[in-house]
């Protein structure tokens, strides 16, 4: 199964302490495959928290599709999603 967010929750099955690792709808591979979906999803989605006292922004990591930016100057270089608080 790929996971269905953010466009919706998944609907992921947990395994009973009776179950076998080959138990039709929660079959162990498969339990990882879906958690591995679901982490990944997440990863990609994720705002990064980017905070500053003076000086430039910290770079932004590869891969960071969307950073919020805690500093008292108001970034250069944004990107579409991103946000700005003024905390001076």
């Amino acid at each position: 199964m790929a996971t269905n967010y953010p466009g919706a929750l998944d609907a992921l099955a947990n395994p009973s302490a009776t179950d076998s690792l080959d138990t039709p709808g929660v079959e162990h591979d498969v339990q990882h495959a879906n958690a591995n979906d679901a982490i990944e999803a997440l990863q990609k989605n994720a705002v990064l928290a980017l905070v500053y006292a003076s000086g430039a922004y910290p770079t932004r990591p590869a891969g960071v599709n969307v950073c919020h930016f805690f500093g008292p100057v108001q970034p250069t270089g944004w990107q579409a999603g991103d946000l700005w608080t003024d905390n001076s």
